[in-house]
Protein backbone atom coordinates (compact mmCIF):
# COMPACT_ATOMS: atom_id res chain seq x y z
CA UNK A 1 0.00 0.00 0.00
CA UNK A 2 1.42 3.93 -0.67
CA UNK A 3 3.09 5.15 2.10
CA UNK A 4 2.87 2.12 3.66
CA UNK A 5 6.27 1.09 6.32
CA UNK A 6 8.38 -1.34 4.79
CA UNK A 7 12.40 -1.84 6.19
CA UNK A 8 14.74 -0.92 3.61
CA UNK A 9 18.46 -0.13 3.63
CA UNK A 10 20.10 1.24 1.05
CA UNK A 11 24.19 1.55 2.03
CA UNK A 12 26.40 4.07 0.64
CA UNK A 13 29.85 4.57 1.76
CA UNK A 14 31.16 6.59 -0.32
CA UNK A 15 34.28 4.71 -1.29
CA UNK A 16 32.88 3.65 -4.66
CA UNK A 17 35.26 0.74 -6.16
CA UNK A 18 37.90 2.34 -8.21
CA UNK A 19 38.77 4.84 -5.59
CA UNK A 20 38.94 2.46 -2.94
CA UNK A 21 41.40 0.47 -5.13
CA UNK A 22 43.36 3.28 -6.16
CA UNK A 23 43.65 4.43 -2.41
CA UNK A 24 45.01 1.36 -1.45
CA UNK A 25 47.72 1.34 -4.01
CA UNK A 26 48.40 4.89 -2.99
CA UNK A 27 48.81 3.88 0.68
CA UNK A 28 51.25 0.63 -0.43
CA UNK A 29 53.24 3.41 -2.50
CA UNK A 30 53.78 5.67 0.15
CA UNK A 31 54.49 3.50 2.95
CA UNK A 32 57.62 2.93 4.71
CA UNK A 33 59.87 0.00 6.54
CA UNK A 34 58.56 1.46 9.94
CA UNK A 35 55.11 0.16 8.72
CA UNK A 36 51.85 1.20 7.83
CA UNK A 37 50.60 4.51 9.21
CA UNK A 38 48.08 5.12 11.92
CA UNK A 39 44.40 3.61 10.72
CA UNK A 40 40.87 5.96 9.65
CA UNK A 41 37.82 5.47 11.88
CA UNK A 42 35.85 2.89 10.85
CA UNK A 43 32.75 3.27 9.46
CA UNK A 44 29.65 3.38 11.21
CA UNK A 45 26.89 2.19 8.77
CA UNK A 46 23.72 3.38 9.84
CA UNK A 47 20.33 2.47 9.18
CA UNK A 48 16.84 3.07 8.74
CA UNK A 49 14.61 0.32 10.17
CA UNK A 50 11.35 1.76 8.61
CA UNK A 51 9.39 5.19 7.94
CA UNK A 52 5.84 6.03 7.23
CA UNK A 53 4.11 9.31 6.80
CA UNK A 54 1.05 10.96 7.60
CA UNK A 55 -0.65 14.12 6.91
CA UNK A 56 -1.03 16.97 9.14
CA UNK A 57 -3.96 18.02 10.20
CA UNK A 58 -2.93 21.43 11.08
CA UNK A 59 -1.67 22.29 7.58
CA UNK A 60 -2.57 20.45 4.51
CA UNK A 61 0.50 21.73 2.79
CA UNK A 62 3.01 19.71 4.88
CA UNK A 63 3.40 15.91 5.92
CA UNK A 64 4.91 14.59 9.18
CA UNK A 65 7.12 11.45 8.51
CA UNK A 66 8.35 8.75 11.45
CA UNK A 67 11.48 7.49 11.07
CA UNK A 68 13.22 4.58 12.94
CA UNK A 69 16.90 5.06 12.42
CA UNK A 70 19.84 3.52 14.33
CA UNK A 71 23.55 4.25 14.29
CA UNK A 72 22.71 7.61 12.77
CA UNK A 73 24.00 11.01 13.84
CA UNK A 74 21.29 12.96 11.52
CA UNK A 75 18.39 12.27 9.51
CA UNK A 76 16.67 14.29 7.21
CA UNK A 77 13.74 13.62 4.54
CA UNK A 78 14.57 14.12 0.58
CA UNK A 79 11.22 15.06 -1.37
CA UNK A 80 9.55 16.15 -4.61
CA UNK A 81 7.08 15.58 -7.35
CA UNK A 82 6.99 13.31 -10.72
CA UNK A 83 9.31 10.63 -8.87
CA UNK A 84 12.18 12.90 -8.36
CA UNK A 85 13.63 13.56 -4.96
CA UNK A 86 15.01 17.57 -5.77
CA UNK A 87 14.38 19.06 -2.20
CA UNK A 88 15.02 17.76 1.38
CA UNK A 89 14.39 19.36 4.90
CA UNK A 90 17.46 20.35 6.89
CA UNK A 91 19.21 17.77 8.62
CA UNK A 92 17.81 16.85 12.10
CA UNK A 93 19.78 15.66 14.87
CA UNK A 94 18.38 11.75 15.26
CA UNK A 95 17.13 10.80 18.19
CA UNK A 96 18.39 6.65 18.02
CA UNK A 97 14.92 5.85 17.99
CA UNK A 98 11.13 6.60 16.38
CA UNK A 99 11.05 10.10 15.96
CA UNK A 100 9.25 12.69 13.83
CA UNK A 101 10.13 15.04 11.18
CA UNK A 102 8.41 17.46 9.54
CA UNK A 103 8.12 17.98 5.80
CA UNK A 104 7.07 21.72 5.09
CA UNK A 105 6.07 24.29 2.14
CA UNK A 106 4.23 21.32 0.21
CA UNK A 107 2.27 22.63 -3.04
CA UNK A 108 -0.83 21.97 -2.27
CA UNK A 109 -3.25 18.96 -4.23
CA UNK A 110 -0.10 17.33 -5.26
CA UNK A 111 1.39 13.92 -5.83
CA UNK A 112 4.75 13.76 -3.79
CA UNK A 113 7.19 10.83 -3.05
CA UNK A 114 9.71 11.40 0.31
CA UNK A 115 12.33 9.03 1.90
CA UNK A 116 14.04 9.31 4.85
CA UNK A 117 18.16 9.24 4.96
CA UNK A 118 20.21 8.78 7.73
CA UNK A 119 23.61 9.83 7.95
CA UNK A 120 26.24 8.55 10.47
CA UNK A 121 29.24 10.59 12.43
CA UNK A 122 31.68 9.25 9.71
CA UNK A 123 29.67 10.71 6.91
CA UNK A 124 27.86 6.97 5.77
CA UNK A 125 24.37 7.41 4.87
CA UNK A 126 21.24 4.83 4.45
CA UNK A 127 18.03 5.51 2.13
CA UNK A 128 14.63 4.69 3.71
CA UNK A 129 12.04 3.29 1.14
CA UNK A 130 10.03 5.71 -0.77
CA UNK A 131 6.80 6.80 0.73
CA UNK A 132 3.57 8.51 -1.23
CA UNK A 133 1.64 11.30 -0.07
CA UNK A 134 -0.93 13.20 -1.31
CA UNK A 135 -1.28 17.02 -0.47
CA UNK A 136 -4.80 18.31 0.39
CA UNK A 137 -6.23 21.81 -0.93
CA UNK A 138 -5.57 25.09 1.23
CA UNK A 139 -8.68 26.45 2.97
CA UNK A 140 -10.76 28.70 1.02
CA UNK A 141 -9.88 31.66 3.10
CA UNK A 142 -6.68 32.01 1.93
CA UNK A 143 -5.84 34.51 -1.00
CA UNK A 144 -3.82 34.41 -3.53
CA UNK A 145 -0.99 37.14 -3.17
CA UNK A 146 0.85 38.84 -5.50
CA UNK A 147 4.48 39.58 -6.05
CA UNK A 148 6.35 42.28 -8.09
CA UNK A 149 10.11 41.63 -8.79
CA UNK A 150 12.76 44.21 -9.87
CA UNK A 151 15.79 42.68 -8.85
CA UNK A 152 17.80 40.19 -6.64
CA UNK A 153 16.09 39.87 -3.31
CA UNK A 154 17.13 38.30 0.08
CA UNK A 155 16.39 34.67 0.00
CA UNK A 156 13.71 33.47 2.38
CA UNK A 157 10.08 33.40 3.20
CA UNK A 158 7.71 36.42 4.39
CA UNK A 159 5.09 36.01 7.24
CA UNK A 160 2.22 37.89 7.81
CA UNK A 161 -1.27 37.73 9.36
CA UNK A 162 -4.17 39.51 7.35
CA UNK A 163 -7.02 40.92 9.68
CA UNK A 164 -10.06 40.02 7.73
CA UNK A 165 -13.51 39.39 7.85
CA UNK A 166 -13.87 37.01 7.29
CA UNK A 167 -11.08 35.28 9.12
CA UNK A 168 -7.81 34.95 6.95
CA UNK A 169 -5.11 32.87 8.86
CA UNK A 170 -1.56 33.83 9.23
CA UNK A 171 0.71 32.38 6.72
CA UNK A 172 4.27 32.50 5.15
CA UNK A 173 4.68 33.07 1.48
CA UNK A 174 7.81 32.22 -0.27
CA UNK A 175 9.51 34.92 -2.96
CA UNK A 176 6.96 34.23 -5.72
CA UNK A 177 4.16 34.72 -2.92
CA UNK A 178 3.11 30.98 -3.01
CA UNK A 179 1.19 30.51 0.65
CA UNK A 180 3.85 27.59 2.04
CA UNK A 181 3.06 27.22 5.46
CA UNK A 182 -0.34 28.62 7.50
CA UNK A 183 -1.97 27.93 10.86
CA UNK A 184 -6.03 28.12 11.60
CA UNK A 185 -7.13 29.46 14.58
CA UNK A 186 -9.87 30.35 16.28
CA UNK A 187 -9.68 34.36 15.82
CA UNK A 188 -7.96 36.67 13.62
CA UNK A 189 -4.19 36.69 14.88
CA UNK A 190 -2.70 40.00 14.61
CA UNK A 191 1.52 39.91 15.73
CA UNK A 192 2.87 36.85 14.11
CA UNK A 193 6.90 36.36 14.64
CA UNK A 194 9.49 33.96 14.52
CA UNK A 195 10.92 33.55 18.15
CA UNK A 196 14.30 32.71 19.17
CA UNK A 197 13.31 29.34 20.18
CA UNK A 198 12.64 28.19 16.89
CA UNK A 199 8.57 28.35 17.67
CA UNK A 200 6.27 30.77 16.62
CA UNK A 201 3.89 32.87 18.41
CA UNK A 202 0.40 34.26 16.86
CA UNK A 203 -1.64 36.81 19.32
CA UNK A 204 -5.28 35.45 18.97
CA UNK A 205 -7.68 38.20 19.61
CA UNK A 206 -10.31 37.19 22.35
CA UNK A 207 -13.90 38.39 21.30
CA UNK A 208 -15.46 40.49 23.68
CA UNK A 209 -12.83 41.07 26.21
CA UNK A 210 -12.46 44.72 26.41
CA UNK A 211 -12.50 47.72 23.56
CA UNK A 212 -8.67 47.69 23.42
CA UNK A 213 -8.72 44.01 21.69
CA UNK A 214 -7.04 41.54 24.18
CA UNK A 215 -5.42 38.57 22.98
CA UNK A 216 -3.68 35.34 24.32
CA UNK A 217 -0.28 34.41 22.64
CA UNK A 218 -0.21 30.97 21.63
CA UNK A 219 2.97 29.37 20.85
CA UNK A 220 3.33 26.58 18.04
CA UNK A 221 6.27 24.23 16.78
CA UNK A 222 6.42 24.01 12.63
CA UNK A 223 3.50 21.59 12.12
CA UNK A 224 1.43 24.14 13.80
CA UNK A 225 0.94 22.02 17.15
CA UNK A 226 0.21 24.32 19.92
CA UNK A 227 3.02 24.90 22.78
CA UNK A 228 1.78 26.90 25.27
CA UNK A 229 -0.41 29.58 25.47
CA UNK A 230 1.15 33.12 26.98
CA UNK A 231 -0.96 36.10 28.80
CA UNK A 232 -0.31 39.18 31.20
CA UNK A 233 -0.88 37.83 34.64
CA UNK A 234 -3.48 39.39 36.29
CA UNK A 235 -3.70 41.70 33.47
CA UNK A 236 -5.56 41.69 30.37
CA UNK A 237 -2.65 41.11 27.39
CA UNK A 238 -2.22 43.38 24.85
CA UNK A 239 -1.91 41.91 21.13
CA UNK A 240 1.09 43.96 19.68
CA UNK A 241 4.39 42.17 21.15
CA UNK A 242 5.28 38.63 22.93
CA UNK A 243 9.76 38.50 22.92
CA UNK A 244 10.47 34.90 23.83
CA UNK A 245 14.12 35.39 25.44
CA UNK A 246 16.72 33.03 24.96
CA UNK A 247 15.81 28.95 25.11
CA UNK A 248 12.23 30.44 25.64
CA UNK A 249 11.70 30.26 29.11
CA UNK A 250 11.04 33.64 29.57
CA UNK A 251 9.42 36.37 27.62
CA UNK A 252 8.43 40.16 27.96
CA UNK A 253 4.85 41.11 26.98
CA UNK A 254 2.73 43.86 27.08
CA UNK A 255 -0.68 44.31 28.98
CA UNK A 256 -3.45 46.93 29.93
CA UNK A 257 -3.98 49.23 32.86
CA UNK A 258 -5.97 51.75 33.75
CA UNK A 259 -6.28 55.05 35.97
CA UNK A 260 -8.56 57.99 36.59
CA UNK A 261 -7.74 61.38 35.59
CA UNK A 262 -9.22 65.03 35.33
CA UNK A 263 -9.45 64.65 31.63
CA UNK A 264 -11.21 68.49 31.07
CA UNK A 265 -8.02 70.18 30.13
CA UNK A 266 -7.80 67.82 27.09
CA UNK A 267 -12.29 68.03 26.34
CA UNK A 268 -12.56 64.96 28.37
CA UNK A 269 -14.48 63.92 31.95
CA UNK A 270 -13.47 65.06 35.41
CA UNK A 271 -12.83 61.89 36.39
CA UNK A 272 -11.94 59.94 32.91
CA UNK A 273 -10.86 56.57 32.65
CA UNK A 274 -7.32 56.61 31.19
CA UNK A 275 -5.95 52.98 29.69
CA UNK A 276 -2.35 52.63 29.84
CA UNK A 277 0.37 49.71 29.14
CA UNK A 278 2.09 47.54 31.65
CA UNK A 279 5.39 45.85 30.37
CA UNK A 280 6.58 42.48 32.13
CA UNK A 281 9.10 40.10 32.09
CA UNK A 282 7.79 36.44 33.17
CA UNK A 283 8.62 32.84 33.40
CA UNK A 284 7.07 30.12 31.57
CA UNK A 285 4.11 28.98 33.67
CA UNK A 286 3.39 32.75 34.66
CA UNK A 287 5.35 34.37 37.66
CA UNK A 288 6.50 37.87 36.86
CA UNK A 289 9.97 38.61 37.27
CA UNK A 290 9.64 42.60 36.28
CA UNK A 291 6.56 45.21 35.65
CA UNK A 292 6.70 48.48 34.69
CA UNK A 293 3.12 50.41 34.54
CA UNK A 294 2.79 53.21 32.41
CA UNK A 295 0.33 55.36 34.40
CA UNK A 296 3.36 55.68 37.39
CA UNK A 297 5.98 57.33 34.55
CA UNK A 298 3.51 59.00 32.12
CA UNK A 299 1.58 62.15 32.63
CA UNK A 300 -1.50 62.88 30.93
CA UNK A 301 0.18 65.83 29.10
CA UNK A 302 2.77 63.80 27.42
CA UNK A 303 -0.09 62.19 25.24
CA UNK A 304 -0.76 63.90 21.55
CA UNK A 305 -4.31 65.61 21.29
CA UNK A 306 -5.45 62.48 19.43
CA UNK A 307 -5.83 60.08 22.00
CA UNK A 308 -8.37 62.49 23.62
CA UNK A 309 -10.32 62.74 20.51
CA UNK A 310 -12.55 59.72 21.20
CA UNK A 311 -13.67 58.25 24.26
CA UNK A 312 -13.53 54.28 23.83
CA UNK A 313 -15.85 52.11 26.07
CA UNK A 314 -13.22 51.30 28.08
CA UNK A 315 -11.42 54.78 28.65
CA UNK A 316 -8.83 57.05 26.48
CA UNK A 317 -6.46 54.85 24.69
CA UNK A 318 -3.68 57.49 25.78
CA UNK A 319 -0.55 55.57 25.44
CA UNK A 320 -0.85 52.51 22.97
CA UNK A 321 2.30 50.46 23.26
CA UNK A 322 2.97 48.78 19.86
CA UNK A 323 6.43 47.29 20.60
CA UNK A 324 9.02 46.39 23.06
CA UNK A 325 12.87 46.05 22.06
CA UNK A 326 15.83 44.92 24.53
CA UNK A 327 19.10 46.95 24.28
CA UNK A 328 22.39 46.12 23.27
CA UNK A 329 22.79 47.87 26.87
CA UNK A 330 20.37 44.77 28.21
CA UNK A 331 17.50 47.65 28.82
CA UNK A 332 14.30 47.67 27.47
CA UNK A 333 12.97 50.29 24.49
CA UNK A 334 8.81 50.41 24.65
CA UNK A 335 7.35 52.07 21.41
CA UNK A 336 3.86 54.05 22.55
CA UNK A 337 1.85 55.26 19.26
CA UNK A 338 -0.68 57.65 20.80
CA UNK A 339 3.51 59.29 22.96
CA UNK A 340 4.77 59.32 19.52
CA UNK A 341 7.54 58.16 21.45
CA UNK A 342 10.10 55.58 21.83
CA UNK A 343 11.15 54.94 25.68
CA UNK A 344 14.26 53.36 27.07
CA UNK A 345 13.77 51.58 30.39
CA UNK A 346 15.82 50.69 33.10
CA UNK A 347 15.31 47.07 32.88
CA UNK A 348 16.30 46.80 37.05
CA UNK A 349 14.80 49.48 38.39
CA UNK A 350 11.86 50.62 35.72
CA UNK A 351 13.71 53.93 35.76
CA UNK A 352 13.09 56.20 32.31
CA UNK A 353 16.22 56.70 30.80
CA UNK A 354 15.47 58.72 28.05
CA UNK A 355 12.45 59.25 25.42
CA UNK A 356 12.54 60.11 21.98
CA UNK A 357 10.27 60.90 19.13
CA UNK A 358 7.76 63.89 17.47
CA UNK A 359 5.91 64.01 21.50
CA UNK A 360 5.80 66.71 23.91
CA UNK A 361 8.48 64.66 26.14
CA UNK A 362 10.80 64.28 23.19
CA UNK A 363 14.20 64.78 24.88
CA UNK A 364 16.10 64.35 21.22
CA UNK A 365 17.28 66.76 18.75
CA UNK A 366 16.52 65.02 15.38
CA UNK A 367 19.59 65.38 12.73
CA UNK A 368 19.49 65.72 8.71
CA UNK A 369 15.79 64.77 9.10
CA UNK A 370 13.30 66.67 7.03
CA UNK A 371 10.41 65.25 9.26
CA UNK A 372 12.58 66.94 12.50
CA UNK A 373 11.42 62.73 13.75
CA UNK A 374 9.02 60.65 13.97
CA UNK A 375 5.55 60.50 14.32
CA UNK A 376 3.05 57.54 15.93
CA UNK A 377 5.69 54.66 14.93
CA UNK A 378 5.79 51.06 14.61
CA UNK A 379 8.47 48.22 15.80
CA UNK A 380 11.87 50.05 16.51
CA UNK A 381 15.13 47.42 16.65
CA UNK A 382 18.33 47.80 17.48
CA UNK A 383 20.69 47.13 14.79
CA UNK A 384 24.15 45.48 14.89
CA UNK A 385 25.62 48.64 13.46
CA UNK A 386 24.32 50.31 17.23
CA UNK A 387 21.56 52.22 14.82
CA UNK A 388 17.80 52.63 15.41
CA UNK A 389 15.39 51.12 12.69
CA UNK A 390 11.86 51.67 12.86
CA UNK A 391 8.69 52.25 10.67
CA UNK A 392 8.04 55.90 10.70
CA UNK A 393 3.54 56.39 10.26
CA UNK A 394 4.30 59.89 10.06
CA UNK A 395 0.53 60.40 10.39
CA UNK A 396 1.01 64.24 11.39
CA UNK A 397 3.73 64.76 8.98
CA UNK A 398 2.74 67.92 6.29
CA UNK A 399 1.25 66.22 4.30
CA UNK A 400 1.45 62.71 5.77
CA UNK A 401 3.49 60.14 4.64
CA UNK A 402 5.04 57.12 6.26
CA UNK A 403 8.57 56.06 6.03
CA UNK A 404 11.45 53.48 7.48
CA UNK A 405 14.05 55.10 9.51
CA UNK A 406 17.41 54.74 10.56
CA UNK A 407 18.77 56.56 13.21
CA UNK A 408 22.60 56.76 14.82
CA UNK A 409 21.86 58.02 18.13
CA UNK A 410 24.30 59.40 20.58
CA UNK A 411 22.56 58.83 24.04
CA UNK A 412 24.76 60.96 25.87
CA UNK A 413 24.17 64.28 23.48
CA UNK A 414 20.76 62.91 22.78
CA UNK A 415 21.11 63.44 19.13
CA UNK A 416 19.56 61.22 16.72
CA UNK A 417 20.54 61.60 13.14
CA UNK A 418 18.86 60.04 10.06
CA UNK A 419 21.30 58.09 7.81
CA UNK A 420 19.36 55.93 5.70
CA UNK A 421 15.25 56.07 5.18
CA UNK A 422 12.78 54.80 2.54
CA UNK A 423 9.68 57.12 1.60
CA UNK A 424 7.62 55.48 -1.26
CA UNK A 425 4.83 58.42 -0.65
CA UNK A 426 2.44 56.05 0.45
CA UNK A 427 0.39 57.68 4.00
CA UNK A 428 -0.48 54.24 6.24
CA UNK A 429 -2.22 55.74 9.39
CA UNK A 430 -1.45 52.58 11.32
CA UNK A 431 0.62 48.71 11.50
CA UNK A 432 3.51 48.30 9.53
CA UNK A 433 7.01 47.71 10.62
CA UNK A 434 10.82 47.52 9.01
CA UNK A 435 13.46 44.72 9.33
CA UNK A 436 16.95 44.79 8.13
CA UNK A 437 18.07 41.58 6.32
CA UNK A 438 21.23 40.44 6.42
CA UNK A 439 22.59 41.48 3.27
CA UNK A 440 21.51 45.20 4.01
CA UNK A 441 18.29 45.13 1.62
CA UNK A 442 15.14 46.28 4.37
CA UNK A 443 12.18 44.90 4.67
CA UNK A 444 9.45 47.46 5.13
CA UNK A 445 5.47 46.49 5.64
CA UNK A 446 2.76 49.41 5.06
CA UNK A 447 -0.02 47.06 6.08
CA UNK A 448 -2.65 49.36 6.21
CA UNK A 449 -1.67 49.82 2.40
CA UNK A 450 -1.43 46.35 2.50
CA UNK A 451 2.05 45.95 0.54
CA UNK A 452 5.15 45.06 1.63
CA UNK A 453 8.48 46.05 -0.04
CA UNK A 454 12.31 45.10 -0.15
CA UNK A 455 14.29 47.84 -0.80
CA UNK A 456 18.09 48.33 -1.24
CA UNK A 457 20.65 50.88 0.31
CA UNK A 458 20.13 52.89 -2.62
CA UNK A 459 16.06 53.07 -1.91
CA UNK A 460 15.39 50.53 -4.60
CA UNK A 461 12.30 48.94 -4.64
CA UNK A 462 13.67 44.93 -5.83
CA UNK A 463 10.16 42.71 -4.38
CA UNK A 464 6.90 44.14 -3.46
CA UNK A 465 4.53 41.55 -2.16
CA UNK A 466 0.36 42.75 -2.12
CA UNK A 467 -2.82 41.57 -0.77
CA UNK A 468 -5.91 41.78 -2.30
CA UNK A 469 -7.83 45.05 -1.23
CA UNK A 470 -11.58 44.38 -0.90
CA UNK A 471 -13.86 46.41 1.95
CA UNK A 472 -13.77 43.45 4.40
CA UNK A 473 -9.79 43.86 5.20
CA UNK A 474 -8.40 46.24 8.08
CA UNK A 475 -4.78 45.34 6.48
CA UNK A 476 -2.04 43.47 8.41
CA UNK A 477 -0.03 44.49 11.52
CA UNK A 478 3.47 43.31 10.48
CA UNK A 479 5.87 41.31 8.24
CA UNK A 480 8.76 39.10 9.05
CA UNK A 481 11.48 37.64 6.25
CA UNK A 482 12.43 34.28 7.71
CA UNK A 483 15.18 32.37 6.35
CA UNK A 484 13.94 28.84 7.05
CA UNK A 485 10.11 27.14 7.52
CA UNK A 486 11.74 25.12 9.65
CA UNK A 487 12.29 27.61 12.74
CA UNK A 488 15.97 28.49 13.74
CA UNK A 489 17.46 24.76 12.34
CA UNK A 490 19.58 25.02 9.67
Amino acid sequence: MPGSPRPFVAAHRGRPLAAALAAALLASACSSDDGPGPAGPEPVQPSVASSEVAANPLNVISAVVQADTRDAQTVRVEFGRAGAFEEATPEFPATGGVQQLPVLGLHEESDYQLRVVATSTTGDTAVGAPLAFRTGALPASIVDFQVIRSGPSSPGFTLLAPSTVPYHPPVIVDLEGRVVWYRETSAIVADFQLQPNGHYTGAVIVPNVNPFLGAEYEEWDVLGNLVDVWTAPGRITDLHELRLLGDGNQALILGFSTTTGDLRPFGGPAGGTVVGNVLQRLVRGGAVLFEWNSVDHYALEDALPFAWVTAHPGGYDMVHANAIEIDADGNYLISSRHLSEITKIDSETGDIIWRMGKGPANEFTFLNDPHDGFHMQHTPRRLENGNLLLLDNGNFHAPPSSRAVEYAVDEGARTATLVWSFEPGIASCCMGNAQRLPGGNTLVALGNDFRVFEVTQGGQVVWELRFPTPANIFGFYRAFRVPSLYGNVD
